[in-house]
């Protein structure tokens, strides 16, 4: 375990939840207001988290009592969701595969900066794995764009929530 995953480890031992999820954002430079994450159940009952229309974070308490590396991953998963949402890339509300599209770049995100997010490889397959249900449930043409690095389609997206957005950058 490293030093920061420590550190993240030492607070959700104690049960401090907040304090694991301030300290995954800190320590690892995530785009994530903490004040717009809360610990809670999404409104998909499976969901392990969730990004809201209105730029909020739900997360469950497994997320956290599942531990340090599993927390980071799925901050920065959201943290991508939260990019999509403020840039003009949020699906979420699309009856077609525009959620499944969303979900493929967050996981693209993720796999592709695991080294410096700390992922053990355990949580690498794991986000390949959930990475590739999605991708399967694309069209092919959707395929071809995000085998391209293309992750837009052309028809409505959920509003931009504020005017404060920035573009998400690698760590």
């Amino acid at each position: 375990m490293t030093e920061k995953q420590s550190t993240i480890q030492r607070h959700i031992s104690l049960g401090d939840f907040e304090g694991a999820i301030d300290s995954s954002i800190s320590l690892y430079n995530l785009p994530i207001d903490v004040s717009k994450v809360s610990i809670g159940q999404p409104s998909d009952s499976g969901a392990r988290a969730e990004t809201t229309n209105q730029g909020e974070i739900i997360l469950t308490n497994g997320v956290i009592t599942n531990g340090a590396i599993g927390l980071v991953s799925t901050l920065a998963h959201e943290a991508i969701h939260l990019d999509q949402l403020y840039n003009g890339r949020w699906y979420s509300d699309n009856d077609d595969f525009g959620e499944d599209l969303n979900e493929v770049e967050a996981y693209d995100w993720v796999i592709s900066n695991a080294e410096e997010l700390e992922l053990s490889p355990l949580e690498i397959e794991s986000n390949k794995n959930q990475r590739t249900d999605y991708y399967n449930k694309l069209p092919d043409s959707i395929k071809t764009n995000v085998d391209n690095g293309i992750y837009t389609i052309d028809y409505p997206v959920v509003p931009t929530p504020s005017s404060n957005s920035s573009k998400f950058t690698p760590i």
